[in-house]
C-alpha cells in the first residue's frame, strides 16, 4: 500500500518536530555546561581574591590568624576590625559557594573544597562570639 501525500507530509512534520526538540535539548545541555563552568571559574576567582592577601601580605595574615586562632592574644581595635572584615568576606565567599551548589551549578565536591581551609578557626570561642553577634549578616 502506497503512502498518500498528506500522510507523508504529516510524517515529515512529526519528524521535524522531534528533531527540533532534540536540538533544543542539546542546546539546553550545552548552556547548562557553560553555566556550570562559568560558576566554577567565578568561584575560583573569588577564592584567589580571598587567599592572595593572606598568602602575600604578612601583616594581613598575621592579624587574621592572631584574631581567629590565638585566643590569648591582646588585640587592638584596628586588628579586630580588619580581621572581622576579612572573616565577613570569607563567609560571603562561602555563602556564594553554597548558593551555587544549591542551584546545581557546582557539585558537592566543590562545596566541600571551599569550606575546609579555615575549619578549625570556626570552632574558636572568638568566632562563635562573632557568629552569635549576627553583625556580619547584612
Amino acid at each position: 500500500m502506497a503512502i498518500k501525500i498528506p500522510e507523508w507530509k504529516e510524517t515529515v512534520a512529526i519528524a521535524g518536530v522531534i528533531l527540533s526538540l532534540l536540538f533544543v535539548a542539546y542546546e539546553i545541555r550545552q548552556n547548562t555546561q557553560v553555566a556550570r563552568a562559568q560558576a566554577r571559574h567565578e568561584l575560583a576567582a573569588l577564592n584567589q581574591q580571598w587567599l592572595t592577601p593572606l598568602s602575600q601580605d604578612s601583616t594581613i595574615s598575621s592579624i587574621f590568624f592572631k584574631v581567629w586562632a590565638d585566643m590569648d592574644a591582646e588585640l587592638t581595635e584596628s586588628e579586630m576590625s580588619r580581621a572581622t572584615a576579612m572573616m565577613t568576606l570569607n563567609l560571603r565567599r562561602l555563602e556564594n559557594v553554597y548558593f551555587q551548589y544549591s542551584e546545581g551549578l557546582v557539585d558537592e565536591a566543590a562545596l566541600r573544597s571551599y569550606g575546609g581551609q579555615l575549619s578549625t578557626l570556626y570552632k574558636s570561642p572568638r568566632f562563635k562570639k562573632y557568629w552569635m553577634a549576627d553583625n556580619w549578616r547584612i
